[in-house]
């Protein structure tokens, strides 16, 4: 199975190639870990995991919805959609 189809990489298996996988922060800790600099252990949700998780969980349409129309210069709406969605995804 390929990375890009993974849904949890361990810290070791990626690098800076990985930024779209992963993220960058993962993908530099990933370097780290290569280059010999210790970092406690530790895996990376993928994209792809994310991807299925939103999905699966039936949480997709719900986000959609809650950011459908926000005004992201109203700092005070963006914060409570923002605490929905995180909410959302918590649970």
């Amino acid at each position: 199975m390929s990375k890009k189809d993974r849904f949890f990489l361990e810290f070791e298996e990626i690098g800076k190639d990985d930024v779209p996988l992963v993220g960058g922060k993962n993908a530099s800790l990933g370097e780290m870990i290569n280059a010999g600099i210790p970092v406690p252990p530790g895996f990376a949700l993928t994209a792809a995991g994310y991807d299925y998780f939103i999905n699966a969980s039936g949480i997709a349409s719900k986000i959609v919805e809650l950011l459908s129309g926000l005004d992201i210069n109203d700092l005070q709406k963006l914060t409570e959609t923002s605490k929905k969605v995180r909410a959302l995804i918590e649970s």
